[in-house]
């Protein structure tokens, strides 16, 4: 019985870990979204750029949601039918993210 307990521990604790990572990985992924939008937006070196990237992060939004809201700042700006590119260029800024934890 203990072994069994002690088991049903080290799954626990392995899922609180890739929770935690991946949770670390989405929020990473996210600032360099907006990072990436607010220099689409801002342009290179504006002083708004890490301010519109930690906005994103600390919405609490994520996925599409995340995605829609991005879109539309960038539609503001004047880029249409951006929305490809921004799923596109969250998923390689994601996919990068999860290679370095792994």
């Amino acid at each position: 019985m203990k072994q069994l307990q002690a088991r049903a521990r080290a799954e626990e604790g392995s899922y609180v870990n890739k929770q935690t990572s991946e949770f670390l990985v989405q929020a990473r992924s996210l600032r360099q979204l907006g990072e990436w939008a607010a220099k689409e937006l801002m342009g290179e070196g504006a002083p708004g750029v890490a301010v519109y990237a930690e906005a994103l992060v600390r919405s609490g939004i994520a996925g599409n949601d995340a995605f829609k809201n991005v879109e539309d700042d960038l539609r503001l700006a004047g880029r249409e039918d951006c929305s490809v590119e921004v799923t596109s260029r969250f998923q390689k800024i994601l996919d990068e993210a999860r290679q370095n934890v792994g």
